[in-house]
């Protein structure tokens, strides 16, 4: 059976609000350097998105931006609004839709993103242990998913990589 990775992204720091519309909010320079820092990290470690969906929020859109040029092949985007504030039932529809991607990269925002890393996840003691440590500004998780990746289930999903951005 084939499976599929799903490397699950969390936004890079932002601005705080101060009156600009959330979905405006754009991303701080040490949220550049960390998203900088993630699209490198993709590279190191060998996972190089066939596909990437994001949340149109600024925040996010930069964070893609800034990831994409630490790869080795840009992959094609697509900006969906479904992503925006997403609770997982809806991070899910939005993958089920990617079914046929072999690495997909999922970039949206808390708490969905960290809710459905922990469902994939969660169901194995040492892999709750790590995803417990929550989904700060540009954390990622990669899982490998047995089947056609098109409905990740517990079962099927394993924790391959998970980091948060360090300080520099």
């Amino acid at each position: 059976m084939p499976s599929h990775r799903l490397i699950i992204l969390r936004h890079a720091t932002a601005e705080e609000g101060g009156g600009v519309p959330d979905a405006d909010r754009r991303l701080t320079q040490a949220g550049i350097a960390e998203a900088e820092r993630v699209g490198h990290r993709l590279m190191e470690l060998g996972f190089q998105p066939e596909r990437a969906i994001c949340s149109p929020a600024m925040r996010c859109r930069e964070t893609w931006e800034a990831v994409a040029s630490g790869l080795h092949r840009v992959p094609p985007v697509d900006y969906e609004e479904a992503l925006y504030n997403a609770p997982v039932h809806r991070l899910r529809q939005v993958i089920a839709g990617a079914a046929q991607v072999r690495i997909l990269l999922l970039l949206a925002h808390q708490p969905g993103v960290g809710r459905l890393a922990f469902e994939l996840g969660g169901g194995n003691e040492t892999q709750a242990a790590i995803l417990r440590a929550g989904f700060s500004p540009a954390t990622m998780a990669v899982f490998e998913i047995d089947g056609d990746g098109a409905d990740p289930e517990p079962r099927r999903a394993r924790l391959i990589h998970f980091e948060r951005p360090s300080a520099s």
